[in-house]
């Protein structure tokens, strides 16, 4: 009952541990998960205002859907709010939400693929090498939708 309080929370810095703390919950005892109903509290704090509780969100679903796969769905609604959190929160949530979405966004055409290319190419000058090799990681997997030649090798130019 503690944890669906602090999930809960006004305070967004109760809610950022709080996600974290369902993390390690799935490591001790996944069951509870389901009776308790975090997983989709987790998945709701998806669209939270605050940048830094929708990045721990992101890495404590990413670490359950590790063991139980489907925790982490991005619809478009969510990929969008995940975006805009990348431009606010820190180095190690920015690491978190380009990871997810690296492993799980699904790119529908080259548009799209360029669209998310143009959103974190800036994230590959980053001073954390971690920030930059996880929207590197991210570009590779849309890079594979791109279909015209001009538009790969503008991105490529990128990358060097």
């Amino acid at each position: 009952e503690a944890l669906q309080l602090a999930l809960a929370d006004s305070d967004a810095y109760v809610r950022k541990t709080a996600a974290l703390a369902v993390a390690k919950l799935a490591q001790l005892d996944a069951e509870r998960l389901a009776e308790f109903g975090f997983v989709e509290r987790l998945q709701d704090m998806l669209g939270d205002p605050n940048a830094t509780v929708c990045a721990n969100a992101v890495a404590a679903l990413a670490d359950i859907d590790a063991v139980s796969p489907g925790a982490l769905p991005l619809q478009t609604r969510r990929v969008k709010v995940m975006f805009a959190a990348l431009e606010e929160c820190g180095e190690w949530g920015q690491v978190s939400l380009l990871d997810a979405l690296a492993e799980k966004l699904v790119i529908k055409d080259a548009a799209h693929a360029d669209a998310v290319i143009d959103c974190v190419s800036a994230r590959l000058q980053h001073a954390n090498h971690a920030v930059s090799m996880s929207a590197l990681r991210l570009m590779l997997k849309c890079m594979q939708k791109l279909t015209r030649d001009a538009t790969v090798d503008k991105h490529l130019r990128k990358i060097a």
